[in-house]
């Protein structure tokens, strides 16, 4: 606590060193109460203007350890740490521009926080921190926009700073993909302009990709997502279809993973609609991926009338026919299960 109140930048610098190494001490949750006891919160906070990059790295680095607890963030919002964070976001270096925006991000959980942090220049200097060759920076600033994007309020802003682009880009090239950024696709996706710029962007695409790669947690995302944009477009359950979606959707409906009523509803709705797409294959696809004696409800009627002509498969129509398909009701989509990022 007196290397930071002193005069010295040395002894400034050494004081936030000696706390940041603190914050990878095996017992984090006491070091933490350590920490925040001895009333470091806000001189760190003052920190974040230090013209010593490496104050500043550090000072972010322990205000970042100590925001994903619930008490403390309330503690660093009180210490008025949202302005200099802000200012490290738009002017610091990589380090501190990506480690201010997970903060930010955990701030904004705050009630009346949001406000402050969801203006225009925020998001917009994530955006540009999305849209860096930096893997922490992206996936930092996409935790943060995730967060952002939980508030109806901030999604507009999102969209105009052209977040969508650089979310698909980041899906296309990552080889691991982390919930937070479809989290954000499918806040987005309940826009009638965020489905228009997912789709321009080629995001449903790859939203079908992580649906057979992701994780169990990605998938939970990625069929909101769809969801959203399927129940509201044909031409987006056409691209979907065409790219594959159904495998993975049954995979997940067989594995018993608690999404898979979501899943079953939107393969319900991928067979009830009538678009361009030709039917009778995603039928017979269906057909070779279930067992005989598999109880998925599936829609008959309007299905099996559109595939339905001269050259019909007898064998396809008894198949159908055997399966007591309905349209189960409409559920409701529920926020999936978001692990803490640190």
């Amino acid at each position: 606590m007196e290397g930071l109140k002193s005069d010295y930048i040395d002894k400034r610098r050494d004081a936030t060193e000696e706390l940041f190494e603190l914050t990878k001490h095996e017992n984090i949750t006491e070091i933490k109460l350590l920490i925040v006891s001895c009333g470091v919160i806000k001189p760190l906070v003052s920190m974040l203007l230090s013209e010593d990059i490496k104050i500043q790295e550090n000072a972010v680095n322990v205000l970042k350890t100590l925001s994903f607890v619930h008490e403390y963030r309330i503690e660093i919002a009180k210490a008025d740490a949202i302005l200099p964070l802000i200012r490290v976001l738009k002017t610091g270096n990589l380090i501190t521009r990506a480690n201010s925006a997970t903060v930010l991000g955990e701030l904004s959980r705050i009630e009346n926080s949001n406000i402050k942090i969801g203006g225009p220049q925020v998001i917009n200097s994530l955006v540009e921190l999305l849209n860096c060759n930096d893997t922490l920076g992206n996936n930092r600033a996409s935790y943060a926009l995730y967060r952002l994007s939980q508030y109806p309020e901030n999604n507009v802003s999102i969209l105009q700073a052209g977040a969508v682009k650089h979310l698909v880009n980041l899906m296309d090239s990552s080889t691991i993909m982390f919930e937070w950024i479809v989290g954000t696709l499918w806040h987005l996706a309940r826009l009638p302009y965020g489905r228009s710029e997912i789709w321009r962007n080629g995001g449903i695409q790859m939203l079908v990709k992580w649906l057979h790669l992701g994780s169990n947690e990605v998938k939970c995302y990625v069929v909101a997502a769809l969801l959203e944009l399927c129940l509201n477009s044909n031409l987006f359950c056409e691209i979907a279809l065409q790219e594959g979606a159904i495998q993975p959707l049954v995979a997940l409906i067989q594995s018993g993973y608690y999404i898979n009523e979501k899943a079953n509803f939107l393969l319900n709705h991928f067979n009830s609609v009538t678009c361009d797409y030709n039917n009778e294959d995603i039928l017979l696809d269906m057909q070779v991926m279930f067992n005989e004696d598999e109880l998925l409800e599936l829609p008959y009627n309007d299905a099996v009338e559109k595939v339905k002509d001269e050259d019909d498969d007898e064998e396809n129509e008894q198949w159908l026919s055997s399966h007591n398909y309905s349209l189960p009701t409409r559920i409701r989509i529920r926020p999936p299960m978001f692990q803490e990022y640190e």
